[in-house]
């Protein structure tokens, strides 16, 4: 383990949650509400699509910015949100940045986790007009499980000697506060 992964503190709950919000909101929130009215001008007269493709094709773009957004920052460290609010994300054994490997795992997570959320909150809302069928009850318990297993696994951070979510652990990383450059060369 590097002298420098021991010398920075790991990032708390607040200052994590802060860089995410941060984070999300330039990769999905900025792509996704001028798809949406894009997606919604080509629609038919009552504003349903007349085609699935157009849906297909904003569902692709927005899973493809939100894993290069993530996979492209976190490989080099510091993603915008994480740049504004003073941490780094490293790999303990070397003390630099993960790679693009464990970055695009670490993505795909994230990915995962946050759509577990939104499906959650959609399939939770007015059912179909049938009713749920026994397939899509269990694809909705499935989902939660993701979901509980997603939040769980952030909240963890809080107990967790070394701050790690589930996404750190299952990548072999860790989030720290970023030194000054001066101050880090004083610790050597």
């Amino acid at each position: 383990m590097s002298d420098r992964t021991q010398l920075a503190p790991y990032a708390g709950f607040w200052r994590r949650f802060a860089g995410h919000s941060i984070d999300w909101i330039i990769c999905f929130w900025a792509p996704f509400l001028p798809a949406l009215a894009l997606l919604s001008s080509i629609g038919g007269g009552d504003g349903e699509p007349t085609s699935p493709i157009p849906f297909i094709l904003l569902l692709f773009v927005l899973v493809a910015c939100v894993v290069g957004y993530f996979t492209y920052f976190w490989a080099r460290g510091r993603s915008l949100g994480m740049k504004a609010v003073g941490i780094q994300i490293i790999n303990p054994k070397s003390g630099r940045p993960p790679g693009v490997g464990r970055a695009f795992v670490r993505a795909c997570l994230a990915l995962i986790f946050a759509a577990s959320a939104v499906v959650l909150v959609l399939g939770l809302g007015e059912p179909p007009a049938g009713g749920f069928s026994s397939t899509g009850f269990a694809l909705l318990y499935a989902v939660a499980a993701v979901f509980v297993a997603g939040a769980l696994g952030h909240l963890w951070m809080v107990r967790d000697p070394k701050k790690q979510t589930l996404q750190d652990k299952v990548t072999g990383v860790v989030v720290t506060r970023k030194m000054a450059p001066a101050r880090a060369e004083l610790a050597q």
